[in-house]
């Protein structure tokens, strides 16, 4: 469990309104990230050695280009590498996209992670270019050398946006797909993304329900900070919801990271979670086999009926048997390590 991000949350304004978006960003919305307080970070985000990616998201965050620039440019001349979470509305036409792009990377950026499935496909056809700016926004990208990610949200059996298409997309447009990493995951049904139907087929089912009984790998090693300054010990989609405050470490105002990282490492929870897993707290410590039906899409999920429903139940379980704990997770950290 040693850091080796930070994931900024720079503003929750979005120009789109997706119906998965777990963040509930949306154009409404107008709080940024204040570079004061980023700069705090930074400067001691430099002094931890396993810290090595900013991460810049949101909300979309090219809403503030000139601010984020600034950002970026002083994540990169303090030794981080930078990554943007976009939407790539700015993509319109391939001259935009260079020239957003090219300005980016002047700045520092070295990654950029372009969301892109039949959500933002929406968003994208009703206002702007549609696949053409996924096209653009791809093709400016490798011209600058930019490492390039395309992140598709996956929540149903006959979706359009899928691996796939986007591959046979970007071949008919000439673009090399192999310099493109492309990933496919499940959405979370939090936030917004409750209200989507949501099916899947055999195969599907087999890796879901795989896939949530795994230990979260994400928590201690990503560290969240909202535009408030406060800390979170994950990058999950429970951010902006009611069970946040169970994986609240701290305020970025107040707290320095060494401190924050020293309470990371405390935490027991966030060990068992960490080595065995959200799905194992739920059903093997709370015992919850007969409240809960076994239909998780993610593992985020479940940390959000953790910090919810059963928070209460959870802290004085933890409070009670911390020392238990404490010797299982050494015995169980052993074999982890050996393996």
């Amino acid at each position: 469990m040693i850091p080796r991000q930070i994931s900024i949350i720079f503003t929750y304004k979005c120009n789109f309104f997706c119906d998965h978006c777990s963040m509930m960003a949306s154009p409404s919305e107008n709080m940024v990230f204040d570079f004061s307080l980023f700069k705090k970070i930074i400067d001691e985000a430099r002094e931890i050695p396993s810290i090595y990616t900013i991460v810049f998201t949101g909300g979309e965050p090219t809403l503030y280009f000139k601010k984020l620039l600034r950002f970026i440019n002083y994540s990169y001349e303090n030794g981080f590498n930078t990554r943007l979470i976009t939407n790539a509305w700015w993509a319109y036409s391939y001259s935009s996209a260079l020239s957003m792009v090219r300005e980016l990377r002047k700045s520092g950026l070295r990654e950029i992670n372009i969301s892109f499935d039949d959500f933002h496909y929406y968003w994208l056809k009703k206002y702007y270019k549609g696949e053409e700016n996924l096209v653009n926004a791809v093709k400016a990208s490798l011209e600058e050398g930019l490492r390039t990610l395309i992140a598709i949200a996956r929540y149903s059996s006959g979706q359009k946006i899928t691996k796939s298409y986007v591959v046979n997309l970007l071949k008919k447009e000439g673009v090399d797909f192999k310099r493109i990493i492309i990933s496919e995951g499940y959405i979370s049904k939090i936030g917004r993304a409750l209200n989507v139907h949501t099916t899947f087929n055999r195969d599907d089912l087999n890796i879901l329900r795989n896939e949530v009984r795994k230990p979260c790998t994400e928590i201690g090693t990503t560290i969240t900070i909202k535009p408030d300054g406060k800390i979170l010990a994950c990058c999950g989609h429970i951010i902006r919801t009611k069970a946040a405050d169970l994986f609240e470490v701290g305020n970025a105002y107040n707290d320095s990271l060494r401190e924050i990282i020293k309470r990371l490492w405390r935490n027991i929870l966030f060990w068992t979670i960490y080595l065995k897993g959200p799905y194992y707290v739920l059903k093997n410590i709370l015992e919850t086999n007969d409240n809960i039906e076994d239909n998780f899409i993610s593992k985020c999920e479940i940390c959000y009926l953790l910090g919810t429903k059963f928070k209460s139940k959870l802290i004085n379980y933890f409070y009670k048997n911390k020392y238990n704990i404490i010797n299982s997770l050494r015995i169980y950290y052993k074999g982890y390590k050996d393996e």
